[in-house]
């Protein structure tokens, strides 16, 4: 019964990463020059920026997604 819980919280918490990640990669895109500005106010390191822009890297860091989430949702 417990496993069976846990298995619903991880599908719940990999559907939003998933989402988060979504959103980022979408705002990314809609601003590509402004990548360097972002890094710098986001406090994301531009080479993981630029790796996360040109989908380098398949699985970026929760950490750095989150940031620039919400720096994003923070211009928005």
């Amino acid at each position: 019964m417990w496993l069976l819980a846990e298995v619903q919280i991880w599908i719940k918490i990999s559907d939003m990463k998933e989402n988060i990640l979504e959103f980022v990669l979408a705002k990314l895109d809609a601003n590509k020059g402004k990548h360097k500005e972002i890094a710098e106010a986001s406090g994301v390191p531009y080479s993981t920026l630029a790796k996360v822009s040109q989908r380098i890297t398949p699985n970026p860091g929760v950490q750095s997604i989150q940031a620039l989430a919400d720096y994003f949702r923070s211009i928005a």
